[in-house]
C-alpha cells in the first residue's frame, strides 16, 4: 500500500489511478486484515487515484479514501461539501457518507462534525445519497480499464519524447548552473584579493610609479657622454617589466 501511495496519481494519469484503484478495491474486498498503520496509505491511495473524477464510484471512494485518514478528515467534509454542492440524484453512495460519519464523530472535532451534519442535511434533501452494492461499481472499472491501456499505449511514444526533451533541458540548466556557480567563486575569490591588496587602484597605482622611476633614471644620464643612454634606459624598462 506504502507503494502505491509514493506513486503519482491524478487525472493526467488515468490508466494508473484505475489500476491503483483496483488493487486498493480487491485489497478491501478480499478479507484480508488491515493494520492500522497501513490505512493512512490505503486511505491516500484511494484518496488519489479518484482524484479529479466525476462518476459516483470515484467520488465516493475519494471520500473514503480520506476517511480512512484521521489527519485528512477535513478534506474528507470538503469533498463531499463539493457533491453536495453539486445538488444532484444519486451521485454519493451511502456507504461513503456512513464511513466519513463515523471517523469524524470519533474524532471529537464538535466544529468538523456540524460541518459534516449540515452536508449531509443537503445530500438528503437533494436524494443525493444512494444504497448501491459496490461490486457492480467494479466491474464498470474493470471494463473501463482496457480502453484506458489502448490510449495510454497509443500515447506512449509522445509522453517518451516530451520526457527526453525535458531531462536534455534539466541537464542543461544543471550544466549552466554548475558554471555560473564556478564562475561566482572565481569572481569571489577575484573580489577578495583586489580588496586585501588594494584593488585595481593599486596596481595602477605602482605601475605608474614604476614607469615614473624609469623616466627619472633616463634623465639622470643624459649628460654623461661615454654611456649608451637608449640601451640602458631599455634595460631598466626590461628590469621593470620584472
Amino acid at each position: 500500500m506504502e507503494m502505491m501511495h509514493t506513486e503519482v496519481l491524478d487525472d493526467t494519469a488515468p490508466l494508473s489511478q484505475h489500476l491503483a484503484l483496483y488493487a486498493c478495491l480487491k485489497y478491501l474486498l478480499s478479507g484480508t486484515e488491515i493494520e492500522d498503520h497501513q490505512l493512512p496509505h490505503l486511505g491516500m491511495t484511494l484518496a488519489d487515484a479518484t482524484r479529479g473524477q466525476s462518476s459516483l464510484f470515484s467520488r465516493s471512494y475519494h471520500v473514503i479514501g480520506y476517511s480512512m485518514v484521521p489527519t485528512r478528515l477535513d478534506q474528507g467534509v470538503k469533498a463531499l461539501h463539493k457533491i453536495a454542492a453539486l445538488a444532484e440524484k444519486d451521485c454519493i453512495l451511502q456507504d461513503a457518507v456512513s464511513k466519513l460519519q463515523s471517523a469524524v464523530e470519533n474524532s471529537d472535532n464538535e466544529q468538523l462534525q456540524e460541518s459534516l451534519q449540515e452536508t449531509v442535511n443537503k445530500l438528503n434533501e437533494n436524494n443525493s445519497i444512494i444504497d448501491k452494492p459496490v461490486d457492480d461499481l467494479l466491474q464498470d472499472l474493470v471494463k473501463n480499464i482496457p480502453n484506458l491501456e489502448t490510449k495510454d499505449i497509443e500515447q506512449y511514444p509522445t509522453t517518451l519524447l516530451e520526457w527526453h526533451e525535458s531531462n536534455v533541458h534539466a541537464v542543461q540548466r544543471q550544466r549552466e548552473a554548475k558554471e555560473a556557480y564556478i564562475r561566482s567563486l572565481k569572481e569571489a575569490r577575484l573580489e577578495k584579493l583586489l580588496q586585501e591588496t588594494g584593488g585595481i587602484k593599486y596596481w595602477l597605482n605602482k605601475r605608474e610609479q614604476g614607469n615614473t622611476q624609469t623616466e627619472e633614471k633616463k634623465d639622470s644620464f643624459e649628460d654623461v657622454e661615454y654611456i649608451d643612454k637608449e640601451q640602458l634606459a631599455e634595460e631598466i624598462e626590461n628590469t621593470n617589466r620584472l
